[in-house]
């Protein structure tokens, strides 16, 4: 790159780009670059535009060109001016008869020239195209840069419009045309295929672009085609791609192609109807037809194109000829008018062909898309539950997985708060719960004396006392520059709106008298603390409509410290308000009596501070804002958007920004205090900065114990629980800091992970929906690719937080019941993961064996009279892989494959199995059933295969209930890593793709259900609700036992969940020590419980059997009374409720 100065002080910027990079997408990419740095607006020429003397006038390239471009960006606040041009009929026949029509039916914006190759861009548009340096990998980096351009503008709704150019002069020739269709045809066909989400929420309807400016009267030089030439050309690629033609375009069209190819030049007429179904077809072979070469696909599209411009060509020709033969004198414009006329009919054409194109590509993406939704649900907080795609694919093809990431930041979290614990507070290993958190306690304790002793001191329960803590926290916390209103533009705004309850309140007669104690921009501040809410949208209205960037200045933040007896909201320690935000305020009351909590020192300086790095933030945003159009509008809607519900909201995520750099500006602070107090030598102050800096350390820290104790270790926690008249120890519904820190930590580290997003990237958007009022939005929908309707699947009766223990099984023996059989081929390794049922006074044990042949699951019979002993055990398995879909013909042996875990209910007479089919490549549940008769009568022979139920979507775990609910089946299954609920209006596969609900998430942190849950055994029916044993992993991967109870009329509501596991590996063969060979250690598993009586709906007195696979070796059994595994106040609970 070189600069140099030439004359009118115009400084050059040349630069040469080598080798693959060296196109003109390429160029501009480099020119954008270098106008972003400069903060500058941008015109972009083609390399190759000359100019030309006509009677005495330039036409062609002028220096007025860039005038023309750029005056609707720094006047009108356009974002993006497309250049138009005078051109003759035969000109540009790939922009009129291709790139309009594609882009108007499917983008529904009707652009004079996208591709015409000058345009003006203003600065703040450009960083949306420089965000993803991905796309400039595709044919967006030569050819395909204009229509890159146009589509992103219409996508990100960029304020646009066109400027007649004139003439734009070059020749046209069918070489030139073969080159640039190619590149054009590949690189709208990338944008469109990325683009899809957006395009078909479209209505088909059309908009336009405007116009700007005056149309120049200057007439195109002519050109010639020949249309013969151009048929040729058609025919010799007819010839050539006739079998290609076959495998994309129906056989209809492909005869009507090979007809033309045959007819007389004369008579050729390849119509615009025909040509819009097949673009359409071949835009679908290039985004579905894998089996397909796509340069094949963009070669064979060619010769098809060259005959529509054939056919167009010779229809303008012939109009010619009849108006030469008739000697009119406006033959010209006449022929100008039906060129016309035909291009718009064009757009018309595959506007008609938009909807059955919409059909066909929904067709043909609905078997490449996941039958179910990849997405799951992750908790770093309890019940702050993080719905986020379960794996994203980059763009090399990598899959990165959520679940991965979730781990990887628990780890690193367990690993901060042990090392807090035992380095900080120098707790030793095995303490107790209760125990760290009382002496986090002590720990907050001690850091609020020595803020009110050596930092803050003063009284905040007088108005003086607070002005001193105020002063004293902003000596220690400056502030820097905002960007607020300027005093006179405050003043306009009172004068004009003077606010009467704030003048009344503190004793003033008028405006002028109050003004005489405060700044208009102080009063009004604390305007938003005394009048309705009808004045301050009433400025804010007025503000949208007039504020412009120099209504704003540079200024510091001030704080206003008022009594609390004129402003009572202003006690409870809220957010500032958006005029305290406006004006560049802080505004602040001393204590009510009795009220502060224990920590109020802490609470003070935490809540200003963060205030303050709020305040500066705006007004960086605001700055940014200065720059572009709309700029009160912007304004205004950071401020009336400010809000946020979902943790991955774009507020949540702000909000976080504000307390990470609180965190930084703390510990810097903490640092200064330190130097100071060592040159002091005050021992007592060094020891509060180590303090200061230890709590900044861990700010950011909460999490739950294996006991399920939470403890939460942010100072802002600590000091806001206690404050609001929280007792003990804080709650996980009392956390914001930890809550948005954790989520904003995922939401980052997943996307920078999928090569999506990072960090600036993340800030950006934010910026963007805090300018349009949609701060509330979810960033997993607009980085993570998350479905919209995404949220819906959480359950809206998730189970309560703070439970009461469930009561344990207990083991029915001293060893496993059922293990493996040298003898028998096909169980001679592993045997677990039972389902069972109990028929006439005998109970049937289904489960799964793993023998000689390795890796193979078959499912095997056990049969027990009083459900511990087995009576009767069958050599040869019940159930094998058969079918493709469980691995009968997948020969990797060192993949897993077979029919896997059973689940088995009894409705009507038949016994429905639920099962892993496992294909080798997929583990996903397919069902079998068998008539009771036959299978108490070991008829195998009559099971039924019914498939897979959720075809090709890996999933696992599913129970199904024995009744009807509102006529309806329900099946709880693993879509990793929570339990869905489904509901079926019958049993035939595949079951329904919509309507999943997740009903149980895993729990947060070290819990013994954190990682990942399943459903278990299927549901037994008791008086209190339908009782379900389910699996829970943690962060050891050791898989333990626990329990739900759903209500017996709607499986849907989780009455209850046991906090604790009530059965976990223990002994020997469940963990997988001893001797012998254990395929899985620390593993209690269960498909199967059952009643231990005949009877069907289990009281309190009644007993359950549970049976589970240990280690994944062998069966073991346990059991429990219903009265001992719900507790007793969970049971009174419930029946209450009934």
């Amino acid at each position: 790159i070189s600069s140099k100065e030439i004359s009118y002080n115009i400084e050059i910027i040349s630069f040469l780009l080598k080798g693959k990079i060296s196109g003109r997408g390429w160029a501009i990419r480099a020119i954008m670059e270098i106008s972003n740095l400069l903060q500058a607006d941008l015109a972009v020429f083609s390399a190759d535009l000359t100019s030309f003397k006509e009677e005495g006038r330039i036409k062609g390239l002028s220096h007025e060109w860039v005038r023309l471009l750029l005056e609707p960006v720094k006047k009108d606040g356009f974002d993006f001016v497309f250049s138009r041009y005078n051109r003759h009929y035969f000109d540009s026949g790939i922009t009129r008869l291709f790139v309009i029509p594609l882009i108007s039916a499917i983008y529904g914006k009707r652009i004079a020239e996208p591709i015409s190759g000058e345009f003006g861009i203003s600065h703040r548009a450009l960083f949306r195209y420089l965000q993803d340096p991905e796309v400039w990998l595709s044919e967006t980096g030569y050819y395909g840069i204009d229509t890159f351009l146009a589509t992103s503008a219409i996508i990100n709704n960029f304020r646009m419009c066109e400027v007649n150019l004139g003439i734009k002069s070059h020749q046209a020739s069918s070489g030139k045309i073969k080159l640039i269709f190619r590149g054009i045809a590949k690189g709208i066909f990338e944008r469109i295929l990325e683009d899809s989400d957006f395009w078909r929420e479209k209505s088909g309807v059309l908009s336009y672009v405007d116009s700007y400016g005056f149309k120049k009267e200057d007439a195109p030089p002519s050109i010639d085609l020949s249309y013969q030439e151009l048929v040729n050309e058609y025919r010799m690629g007819v010839n050539r791609f006739v079998y290609l033609y076959g495998d994309i375009l129906p056989a209809n069209i492909c005869n009507d192609l090979l007809q033309l190819a045959d007819c007389p030049r004369e008579e050729f007429e390849l119509s615009g109807r025909l040509w819009a179904k097949i673009v359409y077809q071949f835009l679908l072979s290039f985004s579905f037809g894998k089996e397909l070469k796509r340069e094949d696909i963009i070669n064979g599209l060619l010769p098809i194109f060259l005959g529509r411009l054939g056919s167009f060509v010779r229809v303008l020709k012939q109009l010619q000829r009849k108006l030469e033969i008739t000697a009119h004198n406006h033959s010209t414009p006449i022929i100008f008018n039906e060129a016309e006329s035909l291009f718009s009919n064009e757009i018309e054409l595959f506007l008609l062909e938009r909807e059955d194109f919409i059909r066909d590509w929904n067709k043909k993406e609905k078997p490449l898309k996941p039958y179910l939704s990849k997405i799951g649900s992750w908790e770093f907080i309890p019940h702050v539950p993080l719905i986020v795609p379960q794996e994203i694919a980059t763009k090399t093809g990598n899959l990165v997985r959520a679940q991965d990431i979730y781990k990887s930041l628990l780890d690193r979290y367990r690993t901060e708060f042990q090392q807090f614990i035992s380095q900080r507070l120098r707790l030793k290993k095995g303490i107790s719960s209760l125990t760290i958190l009382k002496t986090v306690k002590d720990f907050m304790s001690n850091t609020e004396r020595g803020f009110d002793k050596f930092l803050f001191p003063g009284n905040l329960y007088t108005v003086e006392g607070t002005e001193k803590v105020v002063s004293s926290i902003f000596r220690y916390f400056p502030p820097k520059k905002g960007f607020s209103l300027k005093e006179e533009v405050a003043y306009r705004m009172i004068r004009k709106n003077p606010p009467s309850n704030l003048i009344t309140r503190l004793g003033f007669f008028d405006l002028p008298q109050l003004l005489r104690d405060y700044t208009p921009c102080d009063v009004l501040a604390l305007a938003s603390w005394s009048e309705e809410r009808e004045y301050i949208e009433g400025i804010w209205d007025e503000l949208r409509k007039t504020a412009i960037p120099s209504d704003f200045e540079s200024s510091y933040i001030v704080p206003i410290v008022v009594s609390y007896s004129s402003f009572p909201a202003l006690a409870e320690m809220k957010d500032q308000s958006a005029l305290n935000r406006l004006t560049g305020r802080i505004v602040i009351s001393n204590l009510p009596k009795a009220k502060g909590g224990e920590f109020p020192k802490i609470r003070y300086f935490t809540t200003i501070a963060k205030n303050i790095i709020e305040a500066e933030r705006f007004g960086k945003i605001w700055e940014e804002f200065s720059k572009e159009s709309d700029f009160g509008n912007r304004v205004i809607n950071s401020l009336q958007g400010h809000w946020g519900r979902t943790p991955l909201s774009a507020h949540n995520i702000f909000e976080n920004g504000n307390q990470r750099a609180l965190v930084q500006r703390i510990i810097h602070m903490a640092e200064r205090i330190k130097n100071e107090a060592s040159e002091a030598g005050d021992i007592e102050k060094i020891n509060l900065a180590s303090r200061i800096e230890d709590l900044s350390s861990v700010y950011h820290l909460a999490l739950t114990l294996p006991d399920n104790t939470f403890i939460p270790l942010s100072a802002w926690t600590w000091a806001s629980y206690s404050f609001k008249g929280g007792r003990e120890f804080p709650t996980p519904f009392s956390l914001h800091v930890e809550r948005n820190w954790t989520s904003a930590d995922f939401l980052l580290e997943y996307s920078k992970a999928c090569g999506l997003a990072d960090k600036p990237a993340v800030e950006r958007k934010i910026i963007e929906l805090m300018g349009e009022g949609r701060e509330s939005e979810d960033l997993a929908h607009h980085l993570l690719g998350l479905e919209k309707e995404a949220e819906r699947v959480l359950s809206d009766k998730l189970p309560i937080l703070k439970e009461i223990p469930a009561g344990s099984l207990t083991r029915l023996t001293k060893g496993p019941i059922i293990e493996p059989i040298q003898d028998h081929w096909w169980e001679s390794k592993f045997v677990f993961n039972c389902a069972s049922v109990r028929i006439r006074d005998k109970n049937f044990i289904l489960y799964r064996a793993v023998g000689h042949e390795p890796n193979v699951s078959y499912i095997g019979l056990a049969m027990s009279k009083d459900g511990v002993t087995i009576d009767e055990r069958l050599d040869h398995p019940i159930f094998s892989p058969e079918e493709d879909y469980e691995g009968a013909n997948f020969r990797d042996p060192a993949s897993t494959k077979g029919c896997e875990d059973p689940r088995a209910a009894l409705i009507g007479d038949r016994l429905y199995m639920l099962y892993t089919a496992n294909s080798g490549s997929v583990s996903q549940i397919a069902m079998a059933s068998i008539g009771i008769d036959d299978f108490i009568s070991y008829n195998w022979n009559a099971w039924v295969r019914h498939g897979p139920t959720f075809p090709n979507f890996p999933n696992k775990d599913a129970i199904l209930f024995s009744e009807k609910f509102s006529g309806k089946f329900v099946v709880f299954h693993r879509i990793y890593p929570d339990i869905w609920l489904s509901y079926l209006d019958n049993l035939d596969p595949p079951w329904p793709s919509q309507g999943q609900k997740i009903i149980i998430t895993p729990r947060a942190g070290m819990v013994w259900d954190g990682v990942y849950i399943g459903a278990g055994a299927q549901p037994i029916k008791t008086s209190w609700g339908w009782l379900i044993i389910y699996h829970g992993v943690d962060y050891l991967r050791i898989y333990r036992l626990g329990l739900i109870l759903v209500d017996l009329n709607d499986p849907g509501e989780v009455l209850y969940r046991s906090p604790n596991a009530i059965l976990e590996p223990e002994r020997d063969y469940e963990i997988g020590k001893g001797k012998g060979i254990y395929w899985v250690p620390q593993v209690v598993f269960t498909c199967g419980a059952v009643a231990a009586s005949n009877k069907y709906t289990l009281d309190a007195d009644d007993s359950i059997l549970v049976y589970y696979g240990a280690a994944d070796t062998v069966i073991g059994v346990a059991g429990a009374r219903i009265g001992d595994l719900i507790p007793h106040e969970v049971r009174e609970r419930i029946e209450a409720s009934m």
